[in-house]
């Protein structure tokens, strides 16, 4: 008896564990969206950031984030969105993908950057990456005004950090994306 119920537990964690992985994949129609608004692009992968960023990330988000790909629902709707890091030669793109009624996807373009003469500071890899942030008050940085605010965040949002840089954060207004600074 205590085997089996062992061995029962045992499985439903493995699929519990399975079941959560398996929320991060980028969904099928997801995919195809993006790869129709962006032919030849693709998602970055784990190794092409500093090892330093992929392991902060992991020890602060848990062993399976990565620095490239955040899930959560960005816009209220209560349906899975996912924010991504794509790259293309050596330009990189942050894309929102949310999720509308019957599995349609609208994808939002939030920062682009170009690399010329490789990455800065002649890094081999890049320092940026994206986590998810929880609703709730938040203080940031008011550009052009020299002084700092506070916001009070409805849904989950995006934070584009970047070492030696100020972080950024993408939030829906209810409308659209907007942005604060949230760090130096």
């Amino acid at each position: 008896m205590k085997r089996s119920l062992a061995g029962a537990l045992l499985a439903m964690v493995v699929v519990l564990c399975l079941a959560g992985a398996a929320a991060s994949v980028l969904p099928k129609k997801a995919a195809s969206s993006l790869e129709k608004k962006y032919p030849g692009w693709r998602e970055m992968k784990p190794t092409e950031f500093g090892e330093d960023v992929t392991k902060s990330v992991r020890l602060h988000f848990g062993k399976s984030a990565v620095p490239q790909r955040i899930q959560g629902d960005l816009d209220g709707n209560k349906k899975p969105d996912f924010a991504l890091l794509i790259r293309k030669s050596n330009e990189v793109k942050l894309v929102v993908l949310r999720q509308l009624p019957r599995d349609k996807w609208d994808i939002c373009e939030l920062y682009m950057c170009t690399y010329t003469g490789g990455l800065q500071g002649g890094m081999s890899r890049y320092t940026f990456y994206i986590t998810l942030r929880r609703p709730g008050a938040i203080a940031y940085w008011q550009e052009g005004k020299g002084k700092s605010g506070q916001l009070k965040l409805r849904n989950e949002a995006i934070e584009l950090n970047d070492y030696g840089r100020a972080s950024m954060l993408y939030y829906w207004n209810g409308k659209g994306f907007s942005k604060v600074q949230t760090g130096d």
